[in-house]
């Protein structure tokens, strides 16, 4: 709890002990494997993610089936 608290003030400027404890309440923790997926196609997404540490690959696919990918790695200030 401590961990997203420091997090919230540090990274976002949060002060505010009322929105501190409303984020904390609805923050969920993942750690994901490798190859594990954190969204699937077509599923509608309802959470803002952060990603702290690591690698996460997207794909795209077009209507002609066109496969993109990219990559996002973590941004140095998310230490």
């Amino acid at each position: 709890m401590k961990d997203l608290e420091k997090f919230y003030r540090e990274k976002f400027g949060i002060q505010s002990q009322n929105l501190l404890d409303w984020a904390i309440r609805h923050t969920t923790v993942r750690t994901l494997e490798k190859g594990e997926p954190l969204i699937h196609a077509g599923e509608p997404q309802r959470k803002l993610c952060f990603l702290c540490s690591g690698v996460l690959r997207g794909f795209s696919v077009d209507k002609k089936v066109r496969t993109q990918r990219s990559a996002l790695r973590r941004h140095p200030a998310m230490r």
